[in-house]
C-alpha cells in the first residue's frame, strides 16, 4: 500500500505544481469623476504690515544681569553655605567640588571647571541649579537668590 500511495503523491504534487491557471479577466478601470467644487474669481483683501526695525532686532535671551556689582563674599558664598556645602565643603567635598572658598570654586570638579567668568549660560552649577537639579537635597535657592549667583558670573565671578 505504502508502494502504491506515496508515488501517486507525488506524482498528484508535480502536477499541481505545473499547472497554469487561467487569466482572471480584469475589470475595465472607470474613469473618475469630478468632485471638486467650482473655482470662482473673487478677490481678497488682506492689509499688509511692514516689519518695522523693533520686529527686526533679534531678541535677547540671555540670562538678565542686574545693575550692581554683586560681592562674593557678601552675597554669593552665603548662598553657597545655605545650599551647598553640605555635600560640597563641610562634611564631605562630593565630585571634587568644594565650595566653602572662592580658589575651591574656581578649581571645579573632579569633571572640570563649574564657572565659565563672564558667562551663566555656559557655567555648569548655574544650569543644574537653574535646572533644578542642584542641590539635589533640602531646599532649592529663591529666584532671587539664583539672580544673585547669575549676576556675579556674569560680572566676571570675582573675588570681591
Amino acid at each position: 500500500m505504502k508502494r502504491f500511495l506515496i508515488p501517486n503523491l507525488l506524482t498528484a504534487l508535480l502536477f499541481s505544481a505545473c499547472a497554469t491557471a487561467t487569466p482572471l479577466d480584469s475589470p475595465t478601470p472607470v474613469p473618475a469623476t469630478d468632485t471638486s467644487a467650482p473655482v470662482t474669481a473673487t478677490a481678497v483683501e488682506t492689509e499688509t504690515t511692514v516689519p518695522t526695525a523693533e520686529a527686526i532686532l533679534p531678541t535677547d535671551t540671555s540670562v538678565p544681569e542686574s545693575a550692581s556689582p554683586v560681592s562674593f563674599t557678601n552675597q554669593v558664598l552665603p548662598i553657597f553655605e545655605t545650599y551647598c556645602t553640605r555635600c560640597h565643603g563641610d562634611e564631605r567635598i562630593r565630585e571634587g567640588l568644594n565650595m566653602t572658598t572662592y580658589d575651591g570654586l574656581i578649581a571645579g570638579s573632579d569633571n572640570g571647571a563649574v564657572i565659565v567668568a563672564g558667562n551663566a549660560n555656559e557655567s555648569l552649577f548655574i544650569d543644574l541649579i537653574v535646572q533644578g537639579e542642584m542641590p539635589e537635597r533640602g531646599s532649592a535657592p529663591s529666584s532671587e537668590e539664583i539672580q544673585i549667583l547669575i549676576d556675579w558670573v556674569n560680572q566676571g565671578a570675582l573675588n570681591n
